[in-house]
């Protein structure tokens, strides 16, 4: 027997699939119609900035992700907006001049969500923002890797002269020091991570509360329907859910699930490595050398997954 569920799902992929190539045509016609017209406005070039320091850039790095993300969330609140404004006549029984009023309005939502798509492709925010986040992060870690070079160079050399142990000891503490700045220090990666992954967690946490209540309040609302005919209901069964898919869509838009689970593994490594470190048993250079070459290599990671996650930030109409 046919699992109806299983046949649903079968039926949705033959149906999108078929509809998908009858419309090819169009869709890569609108597509070179798009191209036509960002070849016309043209990019922004992206520059590395020369002779600047960590902060600088990232500071700099930083306002290009905002700004990027802030594009996108903005798209998804128009979008809402605009749905608002077809549905406001018809839920609130407003007057002719009241739904005129508000029509123009969605008009003027639209014109600024081209607009914001038009100046995401143009800045070429996420291009700025990739670039300016590889120049921060080599500069940030460029202590870090210099330091392990150097005691790495005095391994298996001539020990004994007092000069040349002097030395080593400089390098060694270098290298803690150097460590524990990047773990522990101000700009704490370990802090930094397990703060992102609980804020992360708590706006995806807090979206899914707001999802159980719409659907709850849509759910009222229809039942309500069956005995009290009013427009105002449109509000809770229709523009309700759609408010909560676009939270979703918006949060999907940032990644913040997968960057919650990332942050939170982040930390727990990091951890591990300061916690070997700081344990009373002495650890000898070579195994000094080895925590520090994890430590970087962790977060050699997070920056490649960072740009995997950016990579999939597709500034989109709908």
């Amino acid at each position: 027997m046919t699992n109806p569920i299983a046949a649903a799902y079968r039926g949705y992929l033959r149906c999108f699939s078929t509809f998908g190539r009858l419309c090819s045509g169009p869709y890569h016609g609108v597509c070179e119609l798009l191209g036509v017209l960002r070849n016309l406005i043209g990019t922004a070039t992206v520059d590395a900035i020369a002779d600047a320091t960590f902060l600088q850039v990232d500071r700099q790095a930083t306002r290009a992700g905002e700004v990027y993300r802030g594009v996108g969330v903005a798209i998804g609140v128009l979008g809402v907006a605009i749905l608002f404004s077809a549905l406001a006549p018809l839920m609130f029984m407003l007057s002719d001049g009241a739904a005129e009023r508000i029509g123009v309005a969605k008009v003027v939502l639209m014109l600024a969500l081209l607009a914001l798509l038009l100046y995401g492709i143009h800045s070429q925010l996420r291009s700025r923002w990739i670039a300016l986040r590889r120049q921060a992060e080599r500069l940030r870690y460029r202590g870090l890797r210099r330091n392990i070079e150097a005691l790495e160079s005095l391994e298996g050399s001539a020990q004994g002269l007092e000069s040349a142990e002097a030395h080593r000891l400089a390098m060694r503490l270098a290298l803690q020091a150097e460590l524990e700045q990047v773990l522990l220090g101000d700009s704490s990666q370990i802090a930094y991570n397990a703060h992102k992954a609980r804020q992360y967690l708590h706006i995806e946490e807090f979206a899914d509360t707001l999802g159980w209540i719409g659907f709850t309040m849509a759910l009222a609302a229809a039942v309500l329907h069956l005995f009290w005919h009013r427009p105002i209901l449109i509000f809770f069964t229709a523009f309700v859910p759609t408010l909560v898919g676009g939270i979703h869509g918006i949060n999907q838009f940032l990644r913040i699930r997968e960057l919650a689970e990332h942050h939170g593994k982040m930390a727990e490594r990091l951890i591990a490595v300061a916690a070997e470190l700081a344990a009373p048993e002495a650890v000898d250079d070579a195994r000094l050398v080895v925590l520090a070459r994890q430590v970087l290599q962790a977060l050699q990671d997070h920056d490649a997954h960072w740009e995997e996650e950016v990579a999939r930030h597709a500034l989109k109409a709908g």
